[in-house]
C-alpha cells in the first residue's frame, strides 16, 4: 500500500488595507467632549450681546437643568456641576442683560443645594453653622421697621443673600462626599460660562474705540462692572489652573487648560480692575506654598513647570506688550496703590460700629450713617466693614461661628492633599474677593462653602452615602 506524500497547506494572505499602503488618511480622533462644551459658549455669548432674550432663556434653562437634576433620581454630584456653572454664568448674565432679577444667581445656586439637601439622610447641622445664620438675622429687624415693605426686602435680600447661599452650600457639603472626579467636573464645568464672560469681553474690545486711562475700564469689560468681570475671569482662571496642576490629564488638555488661563488672566488685566488680578496672585501664591509642602513629587514638578513658564510668558511677553497696547496706562493701574475709596468707607463704617456696638445700625442702614463720615452715601465693598457696622458685636460673633465650623472641617480636609489645595486656593480667593467686593455674587459663597466637604469626607471609607429619594 503506498503512502501519499504529505503537502504542506498556506493560508492565503490578507489583503492590505489602504491606510496600511498609505493611501487614505488615519482615522481623525474625535474632539473631546470637554472642548466641545467650551468652545460652544464662544458663540453663545456673541449671540446673547445682540439678543438679551437669548441671555434671558440661558439663565432660565440652566436653572430648570439644576433643579432637575437636584430632583432627579441618580448621583447628587451632578447637581454640584450644575451650581458651579450657575456660579460662573451669573456674571455672564448681568453683563449680556438678562431678564432675571439682580440676586438670580444666588438665589437659583441657593434653591438648587436646598433642594439637593432635603433629599441628603441622614442630615446633619453643625451647631456653629447653624448660629452663624441665625445671629445675623437680628440685624433686619430695624430694617423693617425704618424702611418700606419693598425697600427693607430688597436691602436684605441684598446683603444677606450671600450668607444664606454660604449657609446651604456648607450645609450640603458637609454633609455629602465629593469623589476627586467629581470636584474635577465642578472645575471643568465653571470654566464654560468664563469662556462667554472673556469672549463678550473681548469682542468690546475688539468692537469699541477705547480710550485707556488708569481707571477701570466698563468697555473693556463688556460694558459692565469691571470689578465683576475681572473677579469672574480669575476665578474661571483659578479653576484652569488647579485642574491643570492636580489632576493626571492629557498633554491636548493640559494646553488647552493653559491656554484658556492666560486668555482669562489677559481679559482680567484689561477690565484694570485690580481686585481679579489680586485674587488670582494670591489664591496661586497660597496652592503654590502648599504644594510645594505636599508628598507629591510629581504635582510638584508640574507646578513648578507650569509657574515658570506662565510667569515667562506673561511678564517677558503679554504684560508688556498690553502695556504698550495701552500706552503705558496698565502699569500705572496695576502700580497705584490707591483703594478707590473703599478704605475711606471702611473706615466710615468702623465709625458706625463704634457708635452702635452691639446690634449695629440694621441690615442696608449703614450707608445712610456712613455718608455723614464719608461724604456721600457708599455701600460698603468690604464684607467685614459691612458686618460690624450693620449688625455690631452679634455679627462679629456670626463670623466667629462661621470660622469655627469653618476650620472644624478642615481637620479631614489638611489629611486630604487634593482637597487640602483646593481648599487654600478657593479660601485665599474668596477672602480677597469680601474684601474688595463684599458679597456681591454667589462665587465666594459657593467655594467657601465647597471647603465643608471635609466634614463626611474619608479616604479609605467603601460606604456610600445614602440619598433620600
Amino acid at each position: 500500500m503506498s503512502h501519499s506524500r504529505s503537502v504542506g497547506y498556506q493560508l492565503p494572505s490578507l489583503p492590505v488595507q489602504p491606510e496600511q499602503e498609505g493611501l487614505l488618511p488615519r482615522r481623525i480622533p474625535p474632539i473631546p467632549v470637554y472642548l466641545i462644551f467650551w468652545a460652544l459658549h464662544a458663540p453663545l455669548a456673541l449671540w446673547a450681546v445682540t439678543l438679551p432674550q437669548v441671555a434671558t432663556l440661558h439663565a432660565l434653562v440652566t436653572l430648570v437643568v439644576g433643579i432637575r437634576l437636584a430632583l432627579a433620581k441618580g448621583r447628587l454630584e451632578r447637581t454640584v456641576y450644575a451650581a458651579a456653572y450657575i456660579v460662573g454664568a451669573e456674571v455672564f448674565w448681568r453683563m449680556t442683560e438678562a431678564r432675571v432679577f439682580w440676586e438670580y444667581g444666588k438665589y437659583a445656586t441657593g434653591l438648587i443645594f436646598l433642594l439637593a439637601v432635603l433629599r441628603l439622610r441622614p442630615l446633619k447641622i453643625a451647631r456653629l453653622l447653624l448660629m452663624y445664620l441665625l445671629l445675623l438675622m437680628p440685624a433686619t429687624v430695624p430694617t423693617l421697621m425704618q424702611l418700606d415693605l419693598n425697600e427693607a426686602r430688597q436691602q436684605i435680600s441684598f446683603n444677606l443673600s450671600g450668607h444664606v447661599v454660604l449657609f446651604v452650600v456648607a450645609l450640603f457639603f458637609s454633609n455629602y462626599r465629593l469623589s476627586e472626579e467629581g470636584l474635577q467636573r465642578v472645575l471643568t464645568a465653571l470654566i464654560a460660562p468664563t469662556v462667554a464672560i472673556a469672549t463678550v469681553a473681548l469682542h468690546s474690545v475688539l468692537t469699541s474705540e477705547i480710550v485707556w486711562t488708569p481707571q477701570s475700564n466698563f468697555k473693556a469689560s463688556g460694558g459692565f462692572g469691571p470689578n465683576q468681570v475681572s473677579t469672574a475671569l480669575s476665578a474661571g482662571a483659578l479653576a484652569a489652573i488647579l485642574l491643570l496642576w492636580l489632576f493626571d490629564l492629557s498633554v491636548p488638555r493640559q494646553l488647552a487648560l493653559g491656554s484658556m488661563a492666560l486668555w482669562f488672566i489677559i481679559q482680567a488685566f484689561l477690565t484694570f480692575s485690580r481686585g481679579g488680578v489680586v485674587a488670582l496672585a494670591v489664591a496661586v501664591a497660597g496652592v503654590t506654598l502648599s504644594m510645594l509642602l505636599s508628598r507629591s513629587r510629581v504635582r510638584r514638578l508640574r507646578m513648578i513647570a507650569t509657574v515658570a513658564i506662565g510667569l515667562l510668558l506673561l511678564f517677558m511677553l503679554v504684560y508688556p506688550a498690553l502695556d504698550r497696547w495701552t500706552q503705558g496706562a496698565l502699569s500705572v493701574r496695576f502700580t497705584d496703590t490707591n483703594l478707590t475709596g473703599r478704605d475711606r468707607i471702611a473706615q466710615a463704617s468702623w465709625q458706625v460700629f463704634m457708635e452702635h456696638p452691639l446690634t449695629g445700625v440694621g441690615v442696608g442702614l449703614a450707608p445712610g450713617y456712613v455718608a455723614e463720615q464719608y461724604g456721600q452715601r457708599a455701600a460698603a465693598h468690604t464684607e467685614f466693614a459691612r458686618l460690624v457696622a450693620e449688625h455690631g458685636l452679634i455679627g462679629i460673633l456670626a463670623l466667629v461661628m462661621f470660622l469655627g465650623a469653618y476650620l472644624q472641617s478642615q481637620r479631614k480636609v489638611m489629611r486630604l492633599p487634593l482637597f487640602r489645595h483646593v481648599s487654600v486656593a478657593w479660601l485665599l480667593w474668596s477672602t480677597s474677593y469680601v474684601l474688595g467686593n463684599a458679597l456681591r455674587t454667589a462665587a465666594p459663597s459657593f467655594f467657601l462653602g465647597l471647603a465643608f466637604v471635609g466634614l463626611k469626607l474619608e479616604p479609605d471609607s467603601s460606604v456610600q452615602h445614602k440619598e433620600h429619594l
